[in-house]
């Protein structure tokens, strides 16, 4: 913050930061409800200026909805600005009308909530039932480097699904051969130029798929469990958080070019180059 005047900010009710905004001038919030034993959550925001708390209204300015939820995994796309949210949960009434088949029962829907971080409104983009239920670390999502495209990975089943980020429509979903997840937790991230996807689930391997296809091209072993993967802002190597350390990967043959003890490392969020 540098020499910016510290500020506190005294809020009624059970709030958690999400994002700030693009300018700067709001702070995203989770608001759980009721605020002893929440339920449900709605999307917020607290006007930096004067401390005031606005809802936040929906993509085509429709007012503001509840909804129950638990976050599954989170990625922010720098090129839409928008802020990507996977979630599962119970199925409620607002979704049967939505997503819901009978014959689903009280199975968990999933479901993608975007949140405009420049123009302030949230949606809420329904998944097809074969991505429901599934528990948070067989499940990953990352972003095209054009924004233009949201992909969805279920490690359990087996899945990669397309997700257009201006009509918020799944455009295709197809079953992929990925590595069984045993243990640890699935990530994803897409190359530099958009054609390939790297996926990790839990196992000393990374496999590399091609876009337009979505077959497997092959798959390299790394020296230790992946839980996280970033690539450098050329694309030329991928990172792969290990745990304790993490390797450095040569994008165009897969050889680990080193590899660096961090301590614990569950996920790396950004790779920059100082």
């Amino acid at each position: 913050m540098g020499s910016a005047r510290r500020r506190r900010f005294e809020l009624d009710g059970n709030f958690e930061p999400e994002a700030f905004s693009v300018d700067d001038t709001r702070l995203f919030l989770i608001q759980f409800l009721p605020a002893e034993a929440p339920s449900a959550y709605r999307v917020t925001f607290l006007e930096l200026a004067d401390g005031t708390v606005h809802p936040v209204f929906g993509r085509f300015k429709t007012p503001p909805t509840r909804m129950p939820g638990i976050r599954l995994a989170q990625v922010f796309d720098r090129t839409s600005e928008q802020l990507y949210t996977l979630y599962t949960n119970r199925v409620a009434k607002h979704f049967h009308d939505h997503w819901q088949d009978p014959a689903s029962g009280d199975r968990e829907v999933s479901f993608v909530h975007v949140l405009n971080l420049r123009e302030g409104w949230a949606y809420c983009a329904g998944l097809p039932r074969k991505l429901w239920g599934q528990p948070a670390r067989a499940q990953a999502i990352t972003p095209s480097p054009d924004g233009r495209f949201l992909y969805i990975v279920d490690s359990k089943r087996g899945l990669v699904a397309e997700m257009d980020t201006e009509t918020m429509e799944i455009t295709r979903t197809q079953r992929v051969r990925l590595d069984p997840l045993r243990h640890g937790r699935t990530t994803a991230k897409l190359s530099a130029d958009g054609n390939t996807l790297y996926v990790g689930v839990g196992g000393e391997s990374i496999t590399r798929i091609d876009l337009d296809s979505l077959e497997v091209l092959e798959r390299w072993s790394v020296p230790g469990d992946v839980t996280g993967l970033a690539l450098s802002e050329d694309g030329a190597r991928l990172y792969a958080a290990l745990g304790e350390d993490v390797a450095i990967v040569d994008t165009r043959t897969g050889d680990a070019l080193a590899t660096f003890s961090f301590g614990r490392t569950e996920s790396i969020l950004h790779v920059a180059t100082p």
